[in-house]
């Protein structure tokens, strides 16, 4: 493997599979909403856009809506404590740091995802 200065990873999606404690939070919200559960593969593909995505794809809401901000500020309250429930690293990626590491290079990580909940 080439040794480069620094190699950086995208936390969700890439070097972390969040989706299934996203979708467990989106859920939950959607429960107490009572309102249907989607399952993990249709929140899937919309995790990356985080969420405004998963609110829209949920509820149909845009960050306009005037009940968006009350239900994003309880999907992220949820999140927050279930962050860790089954979010867990991607098959292969500790033997991918472990090699980067071994170069002698740095790497770290680049998120959208707000500080507090990286």
């Amino acid at each position: 493997m080439p040794k480069y200065d620094a190699v950086f990873f995208d936390l969700d999606g890439t070097l972390v599979d969040t989706a299934p404690d996203l979708a467990y939070a989106l859920n939950q919200v959607l429960a107490e909403h009572q309102a249907l559960s989607l399952s993990l593969e249709t929140i899937r593909p919309v995790a990356s856009d985080g969420s405004p995505g998963l609110i829209k794809l949920a509820f149909g809401l845009t960050p306009d809506a005037p009940e968006y901000q009350s239900i994003q500020a309880r999907f992220i309250e949820l999140y927050r404590l279930h962050i860790t429930r089954e979010s867990k690293l991607f098959n292969g990626m500790d033997n991918v740091i472990q090699t980067i590491e071994k170069t002698g290079s740095k790497w770290g990580v680049i998120t959208n995802k707000p500080a507090f909940l990286t």
